[in-house]
């Protein structure tokens, strides 16, 4: 099944950032499920529920969030603010909104929460917990100046 989640991550942003976001996206190996090394500024989180569930996490260092929040709205932005913390919040729905959808058919369905968006520097990330039946995996994404993470800790249901 990690395998399956992770072309799944990698599929959904990848297709987000390039039709809604006008962003070429290139996804690294997956990190795992040891404690890893990031840079984020920005942090939303969605809650899935269903055939997977688990949390698909998106983490942005500040610049990469305020291209991508000002591209979304086609509003310039010079701090992160509310503004951009909810955008990239939206951002980080369309990915597992886009998830949701490659699940497929009503068998498979899932759920999924409304964001929940953290902003502060992290340059650290461990999560406990995780397990055998319940993987974590960090993706690494490069834009052309930029890398930025995506998290998914989930299982089968």
């Amino acid at each position: 099944m990690e395998t399956e989640v992770q072309e799944m991550v990698v599929a959904a942003t990848g297709e987000i950032f390039e039709t809604m976001l006008f962003t070429e996206v290139l996804a690294g190996e997956p990190l795992g499920d040891e404690p890893a090394v990031i840079a984020s500024d920005v942090t939303a989180q969605i809650a899935m529920s269903g055939h997977i569930s688990g949390i698909v996490s998106l983490h942005l260092p500040a610049a990469l969030a305020l291209e991508l929040v000002s591209t979304l709205t086609a509003a310039e932005f010079a701090e992160v603010n509310d503004q951009v913390c909810d955008g990239v919040g939206e951002i980080a729905n369309m990915i597992a909104g886009s998830m949701k959808t490659k699940l497929g058919d009503l068998e498979r369905q899932a759920d999924i929460s409304i964001p929940t968006v953290v902003r502060g520097t992290m340059e650290w990330l461990h999560v406990k917990g995780a397990k055998a039946e319940f993987p974590r995996v960090i993706i690494p994404f490069r834009t052309d100046a930029h890398t930025f993470h995506v998290d998914i800790l989930c299982g089968r249901s």
